[in-house]
């Protein structure tokens, strides 16, 4: 990686970073590291409700998003302002989510005075792929190199801001114009190759992140673990440990709150094993360790009666750093009897940790982890969980082998990391072309079935041929604005388009006023009028819509006529505007003609 220069920003988005804990905190303290050496300022957006450090790694964090993927309410972090905006972001008129804009805001600030911006986003999902792909219709000039790192299955974040269909994300992706400056990474390959068929773009499997640093504080707690002083409330757990190592046990530690996805259900099974084991002669004798889960679960009564038992040891409440380099140092074995179906496109942190120290290491058969870790000589995945003790015992003794033998450790101190390749590519990046202007799809909210299947064929030519769009829903009814709204920004979940906005009839009250108001602010600047039917009063088109008519322009102007009842107009001097008409087979089979015609001619730098 080269050094940095004077107005480069990484800009690090990071709407689940909430404290010291977790992927988020490990992934952009691990980022930030990377990218400081490098020469490169970062800046970190995080949750409003952040509680950590003002700094991370010497880069600012700034607390500004509402909700996680985690949410489906905004947080009341911080009172009477986050309830004004819930109250804005209601009465929207597009789908234009308070995360895009707050990432918009924080690039065109980094941008001020020609800085150079890169947006990274440490754990992605494809809601929050969604929403940033509205930028290309949002942000003037170039869009910013983006790299975004997957780590959990895509299908089980798809309700945030809003809803999202994960099928339309491929032409989303391909209309943006973002094209070779987004890149996508997942922390494992099954999860990569899932992406990749679903984005339709490659997908790179960079692994867990862990910086060096990190990497060598576990290889020095597996090597000497630390003693625990009080009063740490683990320590009375550790000293019993040590106390059981100098009579012979050997530790089989489940490191981890034992949740079902964690294999909770597994643990009598464990533990019936280990009892059998114990009984044979010249085996070695184990004791289990687990930990009760900090939340309510209808199993946690089953993991704390383990307690009672001659042979675990349960841990209740939460372990700080020093308690878990301790146990990991102790444990002879690290068992991890995972749900593999939940765990097959999905990292294990506690796995990866304990492989980066060399640790023995049982897990369950089918987990992402396999095909990475299964080179190592002291890693076995089990399909039959009864057997544990005897592959645990044939671990140790490969691992005893290795001692004897001065090998060196499975994974080579120093040897580059995987995840290396996101920062290095997201440095090295050259700015991507500026974008091309979005086109205005204008069509009435409600269609029939051969409309409504015309209008979706529309917006997948314009996404083939990598054009935004803004598509704009003109409502023929005066009726409840809110209710239309929720209905439109629903029933839009699978809408190929970047944005999805609605004209509506204006609304009365203090509230309309304060709408019309400021799109006639923005119509003075360069503003659309809509029409529709026979009506003499315009439907009021929401006020980002006129922004983008007034800061990006729109390359043209698509209007669909469903029917002679259903008329619109569009009045705009900025571009061309022609009108497709349902049924019409001629002007349907000429519109890829016509969308290439107005991109080559007026698709240009804005």
């Amino acid at each position: 990686m080269s050094g940095g220069a004077a107005g480069r920003t990484v800009l690090i988005v990071e709407p689940h970073l909430e404290g010291r804990f977790g992927h988020p905190w490990r992934y952009t303290h691990a980022l930030t590291k990377r990218f400081a050496a490098a020469g490169w300022p970062v800046r970190i957006l995080a949750h409003a409700i952040y509680d950590g450090p003002a700094r991370i790694a010497g880069a600012p964090v700034e607390p500004v998003f509402p909700r996680s993927y985690y949410e489906r309410e905004d947080r009341d972090a911080k009172g009477l302002r986050w309830r004004l905006r819930r109250w804005r972001s209601e009465r929207t008129q597009s789908t234009l989510s308070p995360f895009a804009a707050i990432v918009r805001d924080a690039i065109v600030r980094a941008r001020r005075g020609g800085g150079d911006v890169r947006l990274v986003v440490p754990t992605a999902t494809p809601a929050i792929l969604s929403e940033l792909l509205s930028l290309s219709v949002l942000i003037d000039g170039a869009l910013p190199p983006a790299a975004l790192l997957f780590h959990e299955e895509p299908d089980l974040y798809t309700d945030w801001y809003r809803p999202l269909r994960l099928e339309v994300l491929r032409e989303r992706l391909a209309g943006s114009g973002w094209g070779d400056g987004l890149r996508c990474f997942a922390t494992n390959a099954p999860l990569a190759r899932h992406l990749a068929d679903l984005l339709g773009v490659p997908v790179e499997a960079a692994g867990d992140l862990a910086d060096e640093v990190e990497i060598a504080v576990l290889r020095a707690a597996a090597a000497q673990p630390p003693r625990l002083a009080r009063p740490e409330p683990a320590a009375d757990v550790v000293d019993h440990l040590l106390r059981l190592k100098a009579d012979g046990r050997r530790i089989a530690w489940c490191p981890g709150q034992m949740r079902p996805d964690k294999g909770s259900d597994r643990l009598p099974l464990l533990v019936a094993a280990m009892e059998a084991q114990a009984a044979t002669p010249g085996a070695p004798a184990f004791h289990l360790v687990v930990q009760v889960p900090t939340a309510p679960d209808r199993r946690l009564p089953a993991v704390e009666a383990l307690g009672r038992h001659p042979r675990v040891t349960v841990i209740r409440g939460e372990i700080s750093d020093a308690a878990y380099y301790a146990l990991l140092g102790l444990a002879d074995v690290v068992v991890l009897p995972y749900d593999a179906r939940l765990y097959a496109r999905r990292i294990s942190r506690v796995l990866v940790e304990a492989s980066h120290a060399g640790r023995p290491l049982l897990a369950s058969a089918g987990m992402a982890a396999e095909d990475e870790e299964a080179g190592r000589r002291c890693v076995a995945f089990l399909d039959d969980w009864a057997a544990w003790p005897a592959h645990a015992a044939a671990l140790l003794d490969r691992a005893g082998a290795a001692a004897d033998r001065a090998e060196a450790p499975d994974r080579a101190a120093g040897a580059p990391l995987c995840w290396h390749g996101l920062a290095d590519w997201i440095v090295a990046a050259r700015r991507p072309g500026v974008a091309p202007r979005p086109a205005l799809y204008v069509r009435p909210a409600a269609l029939d079935a051969d409309a409504a299947a015309l209008a979706e064929a529309h917006l997948a030519h314009l996404a083939a041929r990598g054009v935004p769009v803004v598509e704009l829903l003109v409502a023929a009814t005066r009726g409840r604005r809110r209710t239309l709204q929720r209905t439109m920004l629903a029933g839009r979940a699978g809408s190929p388009a970047q944005l999805t906005a609605w004209a509506a009839s204006p609304s009365g009250g203090l509230a309309g006023l304060v709408q019309r108001l400021a799109a006639l602010a923005a119509r003075l600047r360069r503003g659309i009028a809509v029409r529709q039917g026979r009506s003499r009063t315009p439907r009021l088109v929401g006020p980002v819509v006129h922004e983008i008519a007034a800061r990006r322009g729109f390359a043209f102007v698509v209007v669909l006529a469903a029917g002679a009842g259903d008329a619109i107009e569009v009045r705009w001097r900025g571009a061309p505007v022609w009108t497709e008409t349902a049924g019409d087979r001629s002007a349907d089979e000429s519109f890829a003609a016509r969308v290439d015609a107005a991109r080559a001619g007026l698709i240009r730098p804005a």
